[in-house]
């Protein structure tokens, strides 16, 4: 299914792409259990291709963090306009949880980081693909789906660098911090999540006193979030 993303969304026709997009999840659906809340997730199914982490491929591949040079962003781009028809929402947060493990390039690519030698043009790829991730984190981060959402807040990546977006706040897009500290939001909003922001909570707390660096609604959403995460033990 991801190896077609791109072509499913060069056309034109929203029906058709909800269809192979439900199939394909049907298809998921069928090949193993659903991850319960509140038991030990079963191992993560291996990564789409190129989508896959450095840790996952041999020690001879070279690529970006966030996946093959050329293909990760395209493809968060895909999922990001898939997300734009509404139906396709329930049906993409169902792939997150079949492919837990593609949430940690998504994360790579919510940074906006540039790989070291990347040819010209990439800042603006990089800036594209931040932008669909944001959207897409939000999206299920915003969902009523608290399996996903604990997926989510153990990602090894996702909360670290979203909080990098935010302290990186003098050189990242405003959207972006904005985006960013609105996903910790909702995530820090479930009962038990506590146990993964406790490393983050002191630079949290440090980022909501910078009223002066920040858009002013942002303090007010970090400190929301501190709240949230005292009572949400």
């Amino acid at each position: 299914f991801f190896r077609t993303l791109r072509e499913f969304c060069s056309r034109s026709y929203p029906s058709a792409i909800r269809h192979d997009l439900k199939t394909s999840v049907d298809m998921e659906s069928a090949a193993g259990p659903a991850v319960c809340l509140g038991a030990p997730p079963p191992p993560p199914p291996a990564s789409p291709s190129f989508l896959a982490t450095p840790a996952s491929r041999p020690a001879h591949t070279h690529t970006s963090p966030a996946g093959e040079p050329g293909l990760a962003h395209p493809a968060v781009e895909a999922l990001a306009r898939l997300a734009a028809h509404e139906p396709n929402e329930h049906l993409l947060s169902s792939l997150a949880r079949a492919h837990p493990s593609s949430l940690a390039p998504l994360a790579e690519a919510a940074s906006g980081a540039v790989p070291p030698n990347a040819p010209h043009g990439s800042e603006v790829a990089a800036a594209l693909a931040q932008d669909a991730a944001l959207e897409l984190l939000l999206l299920f981060a915003s969902s009523a789906d608290l399996t996903l959402k604990r997926l989510l807040a153990s990602s090894p990546l996702v909360l670290p660098r979203l909080v990098g977006v935010i302290a990186g706040a003098g050189t990242q897009p405003p959207p972006a911090v904005r985006r960013s500290a609105s996903i910790l939001q909702h995530l820090a909003s479930v009962h038990g999540h506590r146990q993964y922001f406790r490393a983050y909570e002191p630079t949290l707390a440090q980022l909501g006193s910078m009223h002066s660096q920040l858009q002013p609604d942002v303090p007010m959403i970090l400190n929301q979030v501190l709240s949230e995460l005292s009572v949400n033990v």
